[in-house]
C-alpha cells in the first residue's frame, strides 16, 4: 500500500496506540483503502484477564471494554485529524470493527500473514468502492 496523507495520518496515530495505553503493545497492521487490519496486544492483568469489547459506551467494569475504548479513540482521533486538517468531512471508517482473541503461536503467525497478504486481495473486496487512504 502506498498512502496517501489520510494513511500517513492513519499509520501515525495506529503507531502511538501504546504511548495512550499501559499494556497495550501493536504488532502487525496494515492500512487498507477504507480500514485497517492489525493485532493489538494487550499485556498484564486486566481484572483478571477481562478485556472483552463493548456494545454501546457505558461505563463498565475498570477495564472491559478496553478494546473498544483503544479502536474508539483511533478512529475519533483520526477523522478529527482529517476533519480538522482537510475540511472532508465526508470521511469515515467503517462501522464497527471485528475482534478475535489469538490464542496460540500458530494462529498468530496465520494472522501476521492474513494482514501482510491482504493488500493483495484488494480488487476483490466488496468495500472498494473508495480509495480512502491511497
Amino acid at each position: 500500500m502506498i498512502l496517501n496523507q489520510y494513511g500517513e495520518i492513519a499509520e501515525r496515530y495506529w503507531k502511538e496506540i501504546p504511548n495512550y495505553y499501559k499494556n497495550v503493545e501493536i504488532d502487525e497492521f496494515i492500512i487498507m483503502p477504507s480500514h485497517i487490519h492489525g493485532i493489538i496486544i494487550l499485556t498484564g492483568d486486566y481484572n483478571g484477564g477481562i478485556v472483552g469489547t463493548e456494545h454501546c459506551s457505558v461505563p463498565t467494569e475498570k477495564n472491559y471494554g478496553l478494546l473498544s475504548k483503544i479502536i474508539k479513540s483511533f478512529k475519533n482521533a483520526v477523522t478529527k485529524r482529517v476533519h480538522d486538517q482537510f475540511q472532508d468531512y465526508g470521511f469515515q471508517w467503517q462501522r464497527s470493527f471485528y475482534d478475535h482473541i489469538i490464542r496460540d503461536e500458530i494462529s498468530s503467525n496465520n494472522i501476521r500473514e492474513y494482514i501482510v497478504n491482504n493488500p493483495l486481495k484488494w480488487d476483490l473486496d466488496k468495500k472498494n468502492i473508495e480509495n480512502l487512504f491511497m
